[in-house]
């Protein structure tokens, strides 16, 4: 529910984490990054459903989606701007 930029600005970036290129064999993920993005998250996801009265399961899919969206379109827009 937070993008990968907003993630690394609180805690540490997550990209490779995500993406697989992580070498955790060369680079052993540290638990105090863990337990930061991990915290991270927690906090967001808990202040929404804390929050809401009438917060449902499907409420937690359309803001997922939503989120995808807007990185998708980010992502897309670095590309346009690279061709330029």
């Amino acid at each position: 529910m937070l993008s990968q930029k907003r993630v690394a600005y609180a805690t540490t970036s997550i990209v490779k984490w995500e993406d697989g290129t992580y070498n955790y064999k060369k680079n052993p993920l540290w638990i105090k990054s863990s337990q930061s993005v991990s915290r991270t998250y927690n906090t967001i996801i808990s202040s929404i459903i804390e929050g809401t009265t009438d917060w449902t399961l499907e409420n937690g899919y359309r803001n997922i989606m939503a989120i995808i969206g807007i990185g998708l379109d980010g992502s897309w827009s670095n590309e346009i701007g690279k061709d330029a």
